[in-house]
């Protein structure tokens, strides 16, 4: 008998056992398995080969240690976007071929064996969340095996249940390891898709050790608390907090307004290392608003770096009281009227793009850089002032700042890219797709370029 021809016909059991493949190039891989019947199996793995490859194919049965070879076919392909969309696993599914009756007889016995096994196994969730912080793994070695075939091995990992929102740190369990994954995308009411940040080095060791038959638990430690009490800590958050509500950066890292560059560098990197060492003792809200706090701290220090820079080149420019000069000698020559207003022009932008930035003083930054434009409207000025009004949502005006770039010099790639985005941003498509077409004639080599400029010329035909 050969049960290719009546596939369709046999029910398909889903199994936890593995399969042996030996594909054209002689390159032997070992895949999980999704499901089985007499007339084929579904393979799970992440690099199929194409559809109409022949395979050798090794099937192992855990329980008895037996295995059977046959000879199989791939008739169709889930790529990983594919698996994504369907909520499959990314795989192939591969009908027997040249199956003699006494192969026949052993497949039957085969499939009928892991079926037995299979209704006493009801399917549960590899990955799932326990609540919006912590996420427990199967550790069978099965599932992981699967799971690490499947996107651990790169890093990535899909829980379901109900998930946090995106950019959320989550804890990723697995037996007795202990991982740091971030939250990158988010399938509401299914669950989300993880990053892990620390798979490397002992963890993926560990790992691989426990996949390969090694320990029977996974090693892993429970962080223990290091720096000082948790309520210190959270007082530190309540004033960085505090200070960038009155948008006062100096305040929230503790220092004075007359603190230089390097006091500065020295306070983020001591608050960057007590809000990230781990709080065991702290309650999920308050985790929260540790995490919250060390992004805020990210992004505040390279802002407040630029303000000190910029306090000080202020007070470079207020004159100094000098010794009486000689009767002689002749006052100094006032600078040009075009270098003050360049000065103050630069001086404007400088303060713009650290309110926009780091403070989110989103109408002072653009009150400033109208300042600039006024002052001096150079090219390089109108530039960074379209960049400042664009970030503080005043997308029409840096539109009509982008539009007088273009119109003054057609050949400007930089102003014709802000532009074709700006246009973007406000859908409107037509806009985009021109500006698109005038800055490929610029970069007609731009690879990248061209596909953006397909696809505005697509979405303005629509």
């Amino acid at each position: 008998m050969n049960p290719a021809p009546i596939a369709h016909k046999h029910p398909r059991y889903r199994v936890h056992s593995d399969v042996d493949v030996l594909e054209a190039d002689a390159s032997l891989r070992r895949l999980p398995l999704e499901n089985i019947s007499l007339g084929g199996m579904f393979i799970k793995t992440l690099n199929p080969p194409a559809p109409g490859s022949s395979l050798r194919v090794r099937l192992l049965d855990p329980a008895s240690d037996t295995t059977l070879g046959l000879s199989a076919r791939v008739i169709h392909v889930i790529d990983e976007p594919t698996s994504v969309m369907k909520r499959h696993p990314a795989g192939m599914g591969v009908q027997y071929h040249d199956v003699s009756p006494h192969h026949a007889a052993q497949l039957r016995a085969f499939v009928e064996r892991l079926a037995t096994s299979a209704p006493s196994r009801p399917r549960t969730p590899s990955a799932r969340f326990v609540d919006a912080r912590v996420v427990v793994v199967d550790a069978g070695r099965a599932a992981l095996h699967a799971l690490w075939e499947q996107s651990l091995k790169v890093g990535g990992l899909f829980a379901e249940g109900q998930a946090p929102p995106l950019g959320a740190t989550v804890e990723v369990r697995i037996g007795q390891l202990r991982l740091v994954a971030e939250v990158v995308h988010v399938q509401p009411g299914v669950g989300a898709g993880l990053q892990i940040t620390d798979r490397d080095g002992a963890a993926r060791a560990a790992l691989l050790r426990y996949l390969a038959g090694g320990p029977a638990e996974l090693p892993g430690a429970v962080p223990t608390s290091r720096g000082p009490p948790l309520h210190k800590v959270l007082a530190v958050v309540r004033q960085l907090f505090a200070g960038l509500e009155t948008a006062d950066g100096f305040a929230a890292l503790g220092l004075p307004t007359t603190a230089d560059e390097d006091e500065v560098r020295k306070r983020a990197a001591s608050l960057k290392r007590i809000f990230s060492a781990p709080h065991p003792d702290a309650t999920p809200p308050q985790a929260a608003r540790i995490e919250g706090a060390l992004r805020a701290l990210v992004r505040l220090e390279p802002a407040l770096l630029a303000r000190v820079a910029a306090l000080r080149k202020e007070a470079e420019l207020v004159p100094r009281p000098m010794a009486p000069s000689a009767p002689s000698a002749a006052p100094p020559p006032r600078p040009p009227r075009e270098t003050l207003e360049a000065a103050r022009a630069a001086d404007a932008l400088q303060k713009a793009e650290v309110f926009v930035k780091g403070l989110g003083m989103k109408d002072e930054a653009a009150r400033l850089a109208r300042v600039a434009l006024d002052a001096s409207p150079t090219r390089e000025v109108r530039l960074r002032a379209l960049g400042v009004l664009a970030k503080a949502g005043f997308v029409d005006e840096a539109a009509t700042v982008g539009e007088s770039l273009v119109a003054a010099d057609q050949s400007d790639p930089l102003a014709l890219q802000m532009l074709m985005h700006l246009y973007e941003r406000t859908k409107q498509r037509v806009r985009a797709a021109r500006a698109g077409e005038a800055l490929l004639r610029l970069r007609p080599n731009d690879v990248e370029l061209q596909k953006t400029v397909r696809r505005l010329i697509k979405a303005a035909r629509t």
